[in-house]
């Protein structure tokens, strides 16, 4: 055995004299090469040991032999692989006798084993299946459902889109939405679900993901970072828009790092240019009908995206004029069953003085026959206001509700009509109620098949409100003061809720 390594081997036991020491630190200064040996040999020895917690050294002396293994050296030898084997030899088979090393060989090999065997805390991504998306891979369509990393998924039109994790996380894709499917992305964690959506709408709904490897989903604008929710994801090329159904959801916006934690029944928008906020989600309870204005209010088609009942969609009439395509039954029905209602829109005018009272909101037929509306500028005194008209058992011409003066303005207005079964009716300007009154009796005598719902005038084409919707909804019963808070703090800014997954 060379001098090197007979010293070596008495450090390694504990067993160096201060002379021995000192011709030891003779030995690694002058020559390179028995100093970088050295340091491979200590390395050796931290792996054995790192397999035996139990190994009899004391805690300074492999303090010590930790400390110099991972010091600094230059680049080894060629010849280190075979120093290593035959430090290994020297070690275990030559000085403790071949089978003490058999028996060590043993106890490794079960060690390695029940390592093997153990799942890691950190699980390898799994595997998922998706279905009515069409699949790219490198740039060729697959004929498959079998996903591996940087595949991009399309969700095809008039198809029900859905991936399927190993854990039953599910993701429901809107269609024409694009993504990656494990995309590359910075600091991801080892085991982590990956996506990028590009382009469209994804709901999920994601079971607790294991310690340290959340699924992660990625767009050109922010980072969601989901540890177990349902929740919805919506990437258009101006901003993305995250809604947490249940759980909490860290979304952070890439540009400049800022983030929010959303918490349930929350959203929250990040662009380029716009502040990342926390809004509260809407009220959905009692929807019957739901405009966005997605489309942009000049468009021949507006969509009723409430997902209750058949869709009661409008269409352009006139500039600013929407009327219902059909009947308007499934409101007047629901409503007259439940005796109460509530009649929500987000308006701009035009002007703050109209007149007729100009109609922004009503179901009502040909002739006089009106349920409910709501309008702007009641009379030729007080045409900077708003009022609400609404048909009962006690007063079927319709009794009226007005807001004080100068409640009208040009700019982007919430506006909000409530009555509740008992007859206690209210109005609502921006999340402040300006006007209520009792109006009693029944909503049993109203109106039936003829009406139409009609916005910005009434569906004989006439008494034209002038001014530009961004919302408007109609529930079956009346939403409390703190409802209508809700939906004012959550804006006028809003997307249509995706189907649940079934």
């Amino acid at each position: 055995m060379k001098r090197l390594e007979e010293l070596t081997q008495k450090r390694l036991d504990g067993q160096l004299s201060t002379a021995e020491m000192l011709e030891l630190n003779r030995l690694l200064e002058r020559d390179p090469s028995a100093a970088a040996e050295y340091r491979a040999l200590l390395q050796v020895e931290v792996a054995l040991r790192n397999l035996d917690e139990k190994f009899d050294v004391a805690d300074a002396v492999m303090a010590q032999i930790r400390a110099d293994a991972t010091a600094t050296v230059p680049e080894l030898p060629a010849r280190r692989s075979k120093l290593i084997l035959e430090t290994w030899f020297d070690r275990w088979f030559l000085k403790l006798g071949v089978p003490v090393a058999a028996a060590a060989g043993l106890v490794i090999a079960f060690v390695l084993f029940q390592q093997a065997s153990q799942p890691s805390a950190v699980p390898p991504p799994q595997r998922s299946v998706v279905q009515g998306a069409k699949v790219l891979r490198a740039g060729k369509l697959a004929a498959t459902s079998q996903l591996i990393p940087k595949d991009h998924l399309l969700a095809e039109s008039g198809h029900i889109s859905r991936l399927t994790y190993e854990d039953k996380t599910q993701v429901r894709l809107s269609e024409g939405t694009r993504l990656i499917y494990q995309p590359a992305i910075e600091k991801v964690p080892s085991g982590s679900k990956c996506l990028e959506l590009l382009e469209g709408r994804l709901a999920a709904d994601v079971p607790k993901q294991p310690d340290g490897a959340p699924f992660i989903l990625k767009t050109s604008h922010a980072r969601a970072t989901v540890r177990g929710t349902k929740f919805t994801l919506t990437q258009t090329p101006s901003q993305t828009r995250l809604e947490v159904e249940e759980g909490r959801v860290d979304f952070r916006r890439s540009r400049d790092g800022a983030s929010v934690s959303v918490g349930k029944e929350s959203f929250a928008i990040t662009s380029e240019k716009g502040k990342l906020i926390v809004r509260p989600q809407r009220v959905r309870d009692g929807l019957l009908a739901f405009y966005t204005f997605e489309e942009g209010d000049g468009s021949l088609l507006i969509q009723d995206r409430s997902g209750s009942g058949a869709p009661l969609d409008l269409s352009l009439r006139k500039p600013g004029l929407f009327l219902s395509y059909g009947s308007a039954t499934k409101l007047t029905e629901a409503i007259r069953k439940s005796g109460a209602l509530t009649l929500e829109v987000w308006i701009e005018p035009t002007d703050a003085t109209q007149t007729g009272p100009a109609r922004i909101l009503t179901l009502s037929g040909p002739g006089s026959r009106l349920n409910v509306m709501l309008a702007h500028g009641p009379d030729d005194k007080r045409q900077d206001t708003y009022l609400s008209r609404l048909r009962t058992s006690k007063d079927a011409d319709g009794d009226d509700l007005r807001t004080p003066s100068r409640q009208a303005v040009t700019k982007l207005t919430h506006l909000v009509f409530t009555h509740t079964s008992e007859g206690a009716s209210m109005l609502y300007i921006n999340g402040r109620r300006v006007a209520s009154e009792s109006q009693p009796g029944s909503l049993g005598n109203w109106h039936g098949d003829d009406l139409k719902l009609a916005l910005g005038g009434d569906p004989a084409q006439d008494r034209l409100w002038r001014g530009h919707f961004r919302l408007a909804a109609i529930y079956r019963r009346a939403l409390s003061a703190k409802e209508v808070t809700r939906n004012f703090q959550s804006g006028a800014a809003q997307m249509a809720p995706i189907p649940p997954i079934r």
